[in-house]
């Protein structure tokens, strides 16, 4: 991780609760709970490919914990692996069907891959879940007004 995101002291104080962590896993090495919190600190220090591993050990201890999936397909946004990220979206879109954050997450997925009109129907369809979320309506206009000004 960069100085930009976290000082010298931050880093420290991951590295000091990872290695607690590590222990705490030692004693309950089945805990989902202990391999999330774990996946998100070495995620912190920007170890992704380890914190991959420990979100999706925690995941397959316990598939239905909803950030957990959208920080999963958060790393693989960040790793380009669209279809991946996207799957983990979508499951956590059927866990949280009320929830615009599924939606929204794909449709940054699909900006990402270059599908702006098919990002701005995700962003809608988020949209239709929190109507209230000023961000979100302003992303989606200035999304389909850049992708008229395009066509």
């Amino acid at each position: 991780m960069s100085g930009s995101f976290a000082s010298n002291g931050m880093i420290d104080a991951y590295r000091q609760t990872e290695q607690l962590l590590r222990r705490a896993l030692e004693k309950n090495p089945e805990s989902s709970d202990l391999l999330a919190q774990l996946g998100r600190c070495v995620a912190l220090q920007g170890k992704t490919e380890e914190a991959l591993e420990f979100f999706l050990s925690s995941l397959e201890a316990d598939p239905a914990q909803p950030g957990v999936l959208l920080r999963t397909g958060d790393l693989y946004l960040a790793m380009r692996c669209y279809e991946e990220a996207m799957r983990f979206y979508q499951h956590y879109e059927s866990l949280r069907p009320e929830s615009a954050r599924g939606f929204a997450r794909m449709g940054d997925c699909l900006l990402a891959q270059g599908l702006p009109w098919c990002a701005a129907d995700a962003y809608s369809l988020a949209l239709d879940r929190d109507p209230r979320n000023p961000k979100l309506e302003k992303h989606l206009t200035d999304l389909v007004e850049r992708c008229i000004a395009e066509d």
